[in-house]
């Protein structure tokens, strides 16, 4: 009897923690799967998924809603790169930077420039 009256008094409390449990963890995974974050150095493209092609305009920098499956926001990074023409190998050294061979340019008549 006493395991009852315990449950009966338990059972109200038991459901409102796995409600508010269960509620908190859709919560937190829901807006990343919802919202896109365009960074101020990236250009969102939104893609319709379904025939509709690229939107005209690009969205602003700023989180976007977004329907999985449905639409699609890809970003690209707008930063620019560093290319590095010849010269001293270990003058500048960066992830960001390029290394190509030294360039040999020539004008319409055939000079060096």
């Amino acid at each position: 009897m006493t395991l009852s009256k315990g449950w009966c008094f338990a059972r109200p409390f038991v459901l409102i923690a796995l409600v508010y449990k269960g509620s908190a963890c859709v919560g937190s995974a829901l807006p990343p799967t919802l919202l896109v974050n365009v960074a101020r150095w990236e250009a969102g493209v939104r893609r319709d998924n379904f025939g509709g092609g690229l939107e005209p305009r690009d969205p602003e920098p700023g989180s976007h809603f977004e329907l999985p499956g449905l639409s699609a926001i890809q970003k690209v990074d707008l930063r620019g790169r560093s290319m590095h023409f010849g010269g001293d190998e270990d003058e500048r050294s960066s992830e960001r930077l390029d290394r190509r061979s030294r360039l040999d340019i020539h004008t319409a008549g055939n000079r060096t420039a």
